[in-house]
């Protein structure tokens, strides 16, 4: 444990937090349409939509170039156990536990036998992911203890691809 266990995250943890330069996307109140949601903000249209196992994000950018970072928080079964793993191109560098920053990759594989499904987030071109486990303080029987509770990925568009971008994700049985 150290101090900054202490100290409370800066915006609540959900999925698709939008940071420009650092700084946190504030979007205008959304247009809804049947299973999809338009925000506006400085420069950005993003839209969310879901149809069966697949949450689609979409950008478009009217301003300038500039990097966009979205965070994802996922809920993962397994947490750090030995059930939940990363899959890049077809290999596993490891569980949901480790650290992780994957440059230029388009797809991204979350496998989590308690689950007994993955999670692939698909990303529109090649983007750079960081993953890292989010844990917080509990108090258990044997006292204060870290307990993972999510998976944080991190997936920055580059400012190359500032005209539109593109982000799914969706679940899928680990049949095979």
């Amino acid at each position: 444990m150290s101090p900054e266990d202490l100290e409370p995250d800066p915006l609540a943890r959900v999925m698709f937090i939008d940071r420009r330069n650092g700084h946190p996307m504030r979007y205008g109140r959304p247009s809804v349409t049947a299973a999809r949601a338009a925000f506006l903000s400085k420069g950005i249209r993003k839209s969310m939509s879901i149809e069966a196992n697949r949450l689609s994000i979409e950008y478009e950018f009217d301003g300038e170039p500039a990097p966009l970072e979205t965070e994802i928080n996922l809920a993962m079964p397994s947490c750090d156990g030995f059930l939940g793993r990363y899959v890049v191109d077809g290999k596993v560098p490891g569980g949901f536990g480790e650290a992780y920053t994957w440059e230029g990759i388009d797809n991204l594989r979350l496998e989590d036998g308690v689950l007994g499904g993955r999670v692939v987030l698909t990303c529109g071109a090649p983007a750079t992911i960081s993953a890292v486990a989010h844990r917080t303080v509990s108090q258990s029987e044997d006292g204060f203890e870290k307990i993972m509770q999510a998976v944080t990925l991190k997936v920055t568009i580059p400012a190359a691809a500032n005209t539109a971008f593109s982000l799914t994700l969706t679940v899928e049985p680990l049949a095979d």
